[in-house]
This record gives C-alpha cells, structure tokens and sequence, in this order.
C-alpha cells in the first residue's frame, strides 16, 4: 500500500501498545477510509483483521466507526466477521448512527452476535429517504435505541453531547436497575 496509507495504520499499532504498556482503560476507533476502504476494499479489511489482531494482543478493543450510508453495510459486515472469529470477541465493536431508519435492524442483528456498539445520532449529510428527517425524532430514535442497548449484558458506549439524551440515559438505566459501570458515555472533543 502506498505510504500514506500506511502511516494512520502504524500509529494506530503503536497506540495499542501504549494502552498496554501504560495499562490504560482506553480503546482506538477507526473510519475505513482510514484503512483505505475507497482505494481497496480487501486491503481495508486485511488492515482492520490485522489491527483487531494487535487489540486482542495488546488486550485492548478496536471500534469501527461509522461513516456516510455509502458504508454502513460494508462496516457492519467487516465487523460482523471479525467478532465471529472466537479470538477476536469482545475486541472489536462498531457505531450505530440514530438518525437512520435501518438503524433498529442492525442493532438487533448485532446484539444477537454480541458485538458492543457506540450509539450516536449521526452526522453525515444524507438522503431524506434513507434518515429522519426531524432533530426530534432522530431523539425519540435515539432513547429506543439506548433502551435496546442497556439491559443487553454488552458494554456499550452511549455517544452524545446532548443533556437530554443523557438525562434520559440515566434516568433509564436508574429505573432498570443497571448499574453505571455497565455502559459509558462517549463524547468528541471540540463540538
């Protein structure tokens, strides 16, 4: 692969030792693009093989994060395949985006195979026939979303900035029973 290709790749390898080495409870996520999904699909998904390999060493996990519905099936079924190799469970995990229709199904699909998923609403411009078209039931989406997750038995990492969406996290997993070190709350610096 060229060279450019191969330098995210490294860095990501060296910052599974780090987590290691320092014994950090930390993880790396990871686009497909970033592995070269749109120069080779194959060499994309050899590079992720090869990273969640790192992970399961290095006793660390891997996310695959979730870019444009362009390649939502594509990740989805990379890490479908990934988690379905023993070695590899509890290692690698995806994003579910809240704002897309489909996004019910595919957490069913990857609840029943046990993969952890991060849930966020979702941030790529999109087709109208492919998202909810209205911030506030891209919300009530995102709560039956988080209901799903929860008393699942899985770690799962709940994504947002929003006070409501956390709020009603919270106030879910409380009347549940579940307890706070049963799932974590996932933020991105700077929005």
């Amino acid at each position: 692969p060229p060279r450019s290709t191969l330098f995210p790749y490294t860095t990501l390898f060296r910052s599974l030792d780090s987590i290691q080495q320092r014994q950090l409870d930390a993880n790396v996520s990871v686009k497909l693009t970033q592995m070269g999904m749109d120069l080779d699909p194959e060499l994309a998904s050899a590079m992720a093989a090869s990273l969640v390999q790192h992970a399961v060493a290095a006793n660390t996990f891997v996310r695959i994060d979730m870019e444009g519905s362009d390649y939502t099936q594509a990740t989805i079924d990379l890490v479908s395949k990934l988690h379905a190799l023993e070695a590899n469970r509890g290692h690698v995990g995806v994003v579910i985006q809240a704002y897309l229709y489909r996004s019910k199904a595919d957490i069913d699909r990857l609840l029943a195979e046990g993969i952890r998923i991060r849930l966020c609403k979702g941030a790529y411009q999109e087709p109208a026939s492919l998202v909810f078209p209205e911030k506030a039931d891209v919300d009530k989406n995102f709560v039956r979303l988080m209901q799903m997750l929860l008393p699942s038995g899985i770690y799962h990492g709940i994504a947002t900035h929003d006070e409501k969406m956390i709020e009603a996290t919270c106030r879910f997993a409380r009347e549940r029973g579940i307890a706070s070190d049963q799932f974590e709350f996932q933020m991105l610096y700077g929005v």
